[in-house]
């Protein structure tokens, strides 16, 4: 069983479990981030130029979103269950059933949280702080985009100021990530490839943090 709602949360212990899941499921979870995540770098080099810039990100919104509904699902699993986990096949196909109310959840976070924090800074990060479990609480109780953000709000109540330093450690590795990927940017194909490592071997941890944070939340 996990911690009770609103009690102190133990950050270090969410660490050290998300780490001995990632680890556990490393090779699992760079397959599910290889065939998510490659397939959209590829069509954002091959269609970088004025006019068709946006098409690729049609394409990344829901298969980011499909990769953040497997992982969930495969934590789940891996803290429940007792012996082998399920298959990448068998997590694709799975997460399917949330693939849409996902997609509109992160597209709302994301939109979200770039204005706070390209504008202030601060609301943005608070807002990161504040819907940081709102994909595992989608996932998990089956609810829609609208009401994974309140259950997140109200999960993370009173723990908010011990989850901030989460929240800042991912948004600075997201920056450094986009300040190297400016940086290569006179080298296309160089930059996809920096993009691909980076969300293959970072999100899918970062995506463990968060259900592993909801599930100790919510005392599951």
């Amino acid at each position: 069983m996990g911690e009770k709602a609103n009690e102190r949360i133990d950050v270090d212990g969410v660490l050290r479990q998300s780490s001995e899941i990632y680890r556990e499921s490393v090779l699992k979870l760079w397959i599910l981030a290889i065939i998510l995540l490659a397939p959209a770098q590829v069509l954002s080099l091959l269609l970088d130029g004025p006019l068709t810039w946006w098409i690729p990100m049609l394409v990344v919104l829901p298969l980011e979103a499909w990769l953040i509904a497997a992982v969930v699902k495969l934590v789940l699993v891996e803290t429940t269950q007792i012996g082998p986990g399920p298959s990448v096949g068998s997590l694709l196909k799975s997460a399917l059933s949330c693939l849409v109310s996902m997609t509109v959840l992160s597209f709302m976070a994301q939109v979200a949280i770039s204005i706070g924090v390209v504008f202030l800074i601060v609301p943005g990060v608070f807002l990161a702080v504040i819907w940081i479990v709102a994909p595992p609480a989608l996932v998990i109780e089956k609810v829609g985009p609208f009401d994974a953000l309140h259950r997140s709000f109200e999960l993370t109540r009173g723990n908010r100021v011990r989850i901030l330093p989460l929240v800042l450690v991912f948004l600075v590795a997201e920056a450094l990530s986009l300040g190297v990927g400016f940086l290569l940017s006179d080298m296309p194909a160089l930059s996809n490839v920096f993009g691909t490592l980076y969300s293959v071997i970072v999100y899918p941890f970062v995506v463990i943090v968060s259900t592993v944070l909801y599930l100790r939340l919510s005392g599951d």
